[in-house]
């Protein structure tokens, strides 16, 4: 059982912002592939797409911090470097 309430107003913004920036993506996705001329449908299913890659990601992320896999320091490399560098493009 986690040592926190998730009625906790800081750990309540702790969930809330990071939904609010998923959604604002998603929105942002949405209204950036439309005024560059793709269809409606288009940029619908590329808001979606974003919006569940973006909750699977968080999903994932949550799971392994609930786990205590990210507190693990003493591995080579730490688990958390595993996250950050998936936050970075491959470009």
């Amino acid at each position: 059982m986690p040592a926190y309430q998730l009625s906790d107003p800081v750990i309540a913004a702790f969930i809330l912002i990071p939904v609010m920036l998923v959604t604002t993506l998603a929105w942002a996705t949405f209204t950036a592939w439309r005024r560059s001329g793709a269809t409606e449908s288009a940029a619908r299913r590329a808001a979606v797409i974003v919006a569940v890659d973006s909750a699977a990601w968080m999903a994932l992320t949550w799971a392994a911090a609930m786990s205590g896999i990210l507190q693990r320091w003493d591995r080579t490399p730490p688990p958390f470097l595993l996250v950050i560098v998936g936050m970075v493009p491959s470009r």
